[in-house]
């Protein structure tokens, strides 16, 4: 009997260890280490067929870092997941004259991010429940 008894409390404690071992998965985590292509910009779809433009992209890193393409300059920022929430800072941006481009308007709406999601593989950025721009990972 006195060994059942064990055999039962050595099976309770493993069991309680194997489930508060288990990894918490941060959702930041399943956008970082990802070069994020935009795909849509304020609900249009971006047309690359001239020949001299070049699709924005970005790329977060897990130590709140991100970097990108405006489409004619490049920046490095940093960005805060906390509660849910993301914001993101593009910081310091190079400085090419870009003419007729979405750089303006692209930075503009990084800095009103307010969360993401992830759908089949497309990254959504969201201000409250509005899309703002949407992203295919490469």
């Amino acid at each position: 009997m006195k060994n059942i008894a064990t055999a039962i409390l050595c099976l309770f404690i493993f069991i309680s260890l194997s489930c508060s071992s288990s990894k918490t998965v941060n959702k930041i985590d399943n956008i970082t280490s990802k070069q994020w292509s935009l795909s849509t910009i304020n609900v249009m779809t971006m047309d690359n067929k001239s020949p001299d433009y070049q699709n924005p992209y970005m790329t977060l890193s897990p130590d709140n870092g991100f970097s990108g393409f405006t489409g004619c300059n490049s920046f490095t920022g940093t960005y805060k997941y906390e509660s849910g929430k993301l914001s993101l800072d593009p910081g310091a941006i190079t400085k090419m004259h870009c003419g007729e481009s979405i750089e303006m308007e692209f930075l503009s709406l990084l800095r009103k991010v307010s969360g993401f999601d992830v759908r089949n593989n497309t990254l959504v950025l969201l201000d409250g429940s509005d899309v703002l721009m949407t992203f295919i990972s490469k």
